[in-house]
């Protein structure tokens, strides 16, 4: 073997070693994403408090779109807003619908306490559990099975080999006739051209700096 040969060798097996170790780096980093999840949300709801998202006072509008063939929106509706966070989804609804029973669940103790803060000002009857869909936490849950549940940018925020996890432990609150109100990002929206390639975890899934994360779907995802 010539040294010119030589050096080859040595050039492309540090390269494979740079490339193995930037793989070991990336696979490390997105476990400690997905184990520090709750932690990352937890502190997220602890510094903006309820001002970060704007309620959504358009959901009423979608909801009565969407759902109009299929629900009596005027009947006394169970609806279980998952992934409910300090309750931007919630509080709109329940503005409208003073006739239907409003569940919220989410991981986020911080978050939770924000939704009954902000329950308790407004007089709103709602009823909340300390939840994660992905352990199935806890087995004990009083949730009353739901007529509608809402979906509403929460998906997204899970690892895209979780997202089905999610969905079936859902599907556990929710009645054989309920129906579902998904929305979430898309691919090529606003909020994903804001990343950049130092902050792609994998595919269409971007982490914020302050870990909490966002999956992007292609339209024939999210029917």
């Amino acid at each position: 073997m010539t040294t010119s040969e030589q050096k080859s060798d040595v050039k492309e097996e540090k390269e494979e070693m740079q490339q193995s170790s930037s793989s070991i780096f990336t696979e490390f980093k997105r476990n400690k994403l997905e184990l520090e999840a709750r932690k990352n949300w937890d502190r997220f709801y602890k510094r903006n408090s309820s001002n970060f998202f704007k309620d959504r006072n358009w959901t009423k509008r979608e909801i009565e779109q969407l759902c109009e063939k299929d629900v009596d929106l005027t009947a006394p509706l169970t609806v279980l807003d998952a992934g409910c966070g300090c309750g931007n989804t919630l509080f709109p609804l329940a503005k409208c619908f003073s006739n239907w029973q409003f569940c919220g669940i989410d991981f986020s103790s911080n978050a939770l306490s924000l939704l009954q803060q902000r329950a308790t000002e407004l007089g709103t009857s709602v009823h909340t559990e300390l939840m994660d869909l992905l352990d199935g936490s806890p087995s004990n849950c009083a949730l009353p099975g739901a007529d509608l549940a809402t979906l509403i940018f929460v998906l997204s925020s899970i690892s895209l080999e979780h997202q089905a996890k999610f969905v079936r432990n859902l599907r556990k609150f929710i009645k054989p006739s309920g129906s579902v109100v998904f929305r979430d990002y898309g691919v090529s929206d606003h909020a994903m051209l804001r990343f950049n390639d130092k902050s792609k975890i994998s595919e269409r899934f971007f982490v914020r700096q302050d870990g909490t994360r966002a999956y992007f779907f292609y339209p024939e995802e999210r029917t």
